[in-house]
């Protein structure tokens, strides 16, 4: 099983980072092969759709992740009601034959007191689009449960990022034995 979470933020000091750790980091602890695309290191070109933009490194190693994943787990920042740019340019590189019928869980940083539903409300929309089997839950992780250093120290919240890597896990397993 191999699933692949992408840290849907460019922004160094990334909240949605610090969430995208804690589901890292209890997927190897669960024997889990994953890996994690982080947007505030790969660079990626604005899409274009132009063949070419396939070659670029960040581009290509992508599409290699998605290609192998057997799920993902994509997190990402509320910015003015949706996801990030940078998520929804990531998304555009990839295609329906990365998504389809693969199990993906959502989550979102939370900025201020409120938000976050309408980014995953729209991530879940694209991801439809991508035929993604997009998990019933979803989280929303508070600011106010981040550290200065974007770690996560309240532990209803790490509960629940690892209650949804738990159902993922279990999805994922579910589709690989009947494909």
């Amino acid at each position: 099983m191999n699933i692949l979470i992408i840290n849907g933020s460019a922004r160094e000091q990334s909240n949605s980072f610090g969430i995208s750790k804690v589901i890292e980091t209890n997927l190897k602890q669960s024997g889990i092969d994953t890996e994690l695309f982080d947007l505030r290191k790969e660079e990626l070109p604005i899409f274009k759709m132009e063949e070419q933009q396939y070659a670029n490194v960040s581009v290509n190693k992508l599409v290699n992740l998605s290609q192998k994943a057997d799920a993902f787990f994509i997190v990402t920042p509320e910015y003015h009601n949706g996801i990030s740019g940078a998520l929804k340019n990531c998304l555009d590189f990839l295609g329906i034959d990365h998504f389809k019928k693969k199990p993906v869980a959502i989550a979102a940083a939370q900025g201020g007191v409120v938000g976050g539903f309408n980014a995953l409300n729209q991530l879940r929309l694209i991801l439809r689009s991508l035929h993604a089997n997009v998990l019933t839950e979803q989280l929303i992780i508070n600011a106010r449960n981040f550290d200065d250093k974007q770690v996560i120290f309240d532990e209803t919240s790490v509960q629940q990022i690892e209650g949804l890597v738990a159902e993922l896990i279990q999805e994922t397993g579910i589709r690989l034995q009947h494909s």
